[in-house]
């Protein structure tokens, strides 16, 4: 997988695309020590959402399929080796709104050793932002597992150096200050993090922090299922601080085509804007013309 990821970036930098790996091997490296110690399914790749079109067709050169194309996310898939890429232009869909200042981001890479070669990797600052990023949203979507929690606890015991002030500054940016919390409370109270380093965020006196960062560790611990253990709508409103990041995920919901309108008429690449006319034709008949046929038939007298 290490060598497959450095393939990939050097493709990405002969063709001019500036990429940012993250999670994966630059993190089971930098967090574990050892490529060997975290096995993980995918490789991640940030990339500017001007390149997605050309980024796409690197993957699709080198033999990989398409195999989802989301807002924020394309996955590719080998179907001989089954490797699997992730291309993102987000951390999380638009109905999770997190602004991604990419410039920021490529300015700040740190250097990272995989197989002997030389890697630009995410810093270690932004690292952390992420993966308390990962943890709300996985929990707002009730897929919230434990590895994810570990990861955040090794990454924090492996970079004690960590700039916390600028870690506070940039969630403040990106309106993530809760996300922030609720990631540090959850690697502390479940897999006992160190985060006394973070004495100048207060993680712990969020106290609506604290309460989300209990209700994702009870998933962890009871045996009636995630899905019957967090109010995922409820979450998803509380870990955000900003009116519009709570709020505006219902528009996006309700406006923004996904997979059912995309599987009514499929339509080339050059043409998927007009998926934005599908989307309102199929809700009107699902939840107008449907239920007034129905009516209409339970209605009509029996002969």
């Amino acid at each position: 997988m290490a060598s497959t990821l450095v393939q990939l970036l050097t493709a990405f930098r002969q063709a001019g695309i500036q990429a940012i790996p993250f999670k994966g091997p630059v993190l089971a490296v930098s967090a574990y020590g050892d490529l060997n110690v975290r096995r993980f399914g995918d490789l991640d790749i940030l990339i500017r959402p001007r390149d997605a079109g050309d980024a796409r067709r690197l993957p699709l050169a080198q033999g990989y399929a398409s195999r989802l194309e989301l807002d924020w996310q394309h996955s590719f898939s080998h179907p001989q080796t089954a490797m699997a890429v992730d291309l993102h232009t987000a951390f999380a869909l638009l109905a999770f709104p997190i602004h991604v200042d990419f410039d920021r981001v490529w300015h700040r890479r740190r250097p990272c050793w995989l197989r002997g070669q030389r890697v630009m990797a995410m810093s270690s600052e932004d690292t952390v932002l992420v993966l308390c990023i990962q943890v709300a949203k996985d929990g707002a979507s009730n897929r919230l597992q434990l590895a994810k929690v570990a990861d955040l606890a090794a990454h924090l015991r492996s970079t004690p150096q960590l700039n916390w002030r600028d870690v506070l500054r940039q969630s403040r940016r990106m309106r993530i200050r809760r996300i922030l919390n609720v990631g540090l409370v959850l690697a502390g109270n479940v897999v006992g993090a160190d985060v006394a380093a973070a004495a100048d965020l207060r993680p712990e006196r969020d106290r609506r922090a604290r309460m989300l960062a209990n209700q994702l560790a009870g998933c962890f611990y009871t045996s009636e299922g995630r899905s019957g253990t967090i109010d995922w709508r409820r979450f998803h409103s509380e870990v955000r601080e900003h009116w519009w990041d709570r709020t505006g995920h219902r528009y996006v919901r309700l406006l923004l085509p996904n997979e059912r309108d995309r599987s009514v008429l499929e339509l080339p690449r050059a043409l998927s804007f007009l998926y934005l006319l599908v989307r309102p034709l199929r809700l009107v008949g699902k939840y107008l013309l449907r239920p007034a046929l129905d009516l209409v038939r339970r209605s009509a007298p029996v002969r």
